[in-house]
């Protein structure tokens, strides 16, 4: 029940404060230009006779700059004689040596046939020509790629970025320099890249 009270005080309120600035707004009155004027000089502002709608020219400041000269230095260098070193060669007497041979026993054909293979791998990765590529710490993939690129070891960086991602290579990349074969596949140049 008092909030009902609280709220009629408040409609009242507003009511009268409405009604007690229309009062005084009326009573305001309009100035005329004379008086305007007047006013404006009782304030010290000061009236321009003549107004143009043409913007003032700000003049032209032309600056000469004048190159200074650097004076010219010049060094004189003398070149030092380097000490020279004389080397004494002693003549020493070379220890006698005997060799003895022992008979090895005769491989047997499956030995001869591993040795084969194994000599045909070696004289085939040392037939290949080898690329250096040097990743330095903070090197992406995408880099490493071009890299590989450059040095002719494959024709797309960017298929070759695509297989590092999708297999995981990119995120463990070795730093350090790597001794790469000529026609290795994109697998071959990743596992040596990462250092497995």
């Amino acid at each position: 029940m008092k909030l009902r009270y609280y709220l009629r005080g408040l409609g009242i309120g507003i009511i009268v404060t409405l009604i007690l600035t229309g009062i005084a707004g009326n009573k305001k009155q309009e100035m005329t230009n004379e008086e305007i004027k007047a006013r404006a000089a009782e304030l010290g502002m000061i009236e321009s006779t003549t107004l143009s709608d043409e913007p003032t020219q700000i003049p032209e400041v032309t600056e000469t700059v004048t190159p200074t000269q650097i004076p010219e230095v010049a060094e004189t260098v003398t070149p030092t004689q380097a000490p020279e070193v004389t080397e004494t060669v002693t003549p020493t007497q070379a220890p006698e040596v005997t060799e003895t041979v022992t008979p090895t026993p005769a491989p047997t054909e499956s030995a001869a046939a591993e040795q084969t293979d194994e000599e045909q791998a070696i004289a085939g990765d040392e037939s290949r020509e080898m690329v250096l590529i040097t990743i330095q710490r903070g090197d992406s993939s995408v880099k490493v790629s071009r890299m590989a690129q450059e040095a002719g070891l494959v024709e797309n960086a960017q298929d070759f970025d695509r297989y590092l991602c999708a297999s995981g290579y990119d995120k463990r990349l070795a730093v350090g320099m790597h001794e790469i074969p000529t026609g290795a596949t994109y697998e071959e140049i990743a596992k040596i890249l990462t250092g497995r």
